[in-house]
């Protein structure tokens, strides 16, 4: 079987630039991403947002990972495919810090259609804001209207493509995965002469 292109082994070097990127809305405010998504709130009695989700648990069994599982040409090119509708998707993006300790913290970078604020708006309350512009350690993206639920990570790219699912907590588990498997490389790194973090 012929290895797939290495631009869709890689695609955490897909994504745009948040920075740059005219289809991007970078760090919008929990009060902008609210108003993105009046359209799906139900507001409390006590003015606080809620929302439904579709998905109401995570999908486990349609999540692989590139550690415990051998992607092949169709788990590459379902990336592949993912990641071209970025460029022609209105999106926010938002980066958000995991953990405090200095030893055990990590950037994250989360990137969701505009429409789906609101699944941007609930993951980045769980989260620590960013101070300065550190280099970002993981990605994720989400796109919850894509025709099939997958879920494909690439632990040694810190990056996690989520499909087909909008709830939160695929966002939020994302990182999370990553964060454990880089503190589990770093401890065998530090305590095994010789090996190397994957992250």
């Amino acid at each position: 079987m012929d290895r797939p292109s290495i631009s869709a082994m890689q695609p955490v070097f897909e994504l745009p630039n948040p920075k740059t990127a005219d289809n991007v809305e970078y760090n919008p405010s929990f009060g902008q991403l609210r108003e993105y998504s009046q359209h799906l709130e139900t507001t409390t009695e006590y003015g606080s947002p809620s929302y439904v989700s579709r998905e109401r648990s995570r999908n486990n069994e349609r999540t692989k990972n590139a550690i415990d599982h051998e992607f092949d040409d169709v788990d590459y090119e379902l990336i592949s495919d993912a990641m071209a509708t970025l460029n022609d998707t209105e999106l926010v993006c938002l980066d958000r810090q995991l953990g405090r300790s200095p030893e055990h913290s990590y950037i994250c970078r989360y990137y969701v259609p505009k429409a789906y604020s609101r699944i941007a708006l609930s993951w980045a309350k769980l989260f620590e804001p960013v101070d300065g512009s550190p280099d970002v350690d993981f990605c994720t993206i989400q796109l919850p209207e894509w025709d099939e639920i997958a879920i494909r990570v690439f632990p040694e790219k810190g990056f996690t493509a989520v499909l087909g699912s909008d709830y939160t907590g695929e966002a939020k588990k994302s990182f999370l995965r990553c964060s454990w498997i880089a503190r589990n490389d770093r401890a065998v790194s530090a305590s095994t002469p010789g090996v190397n973090a994957s992250i």
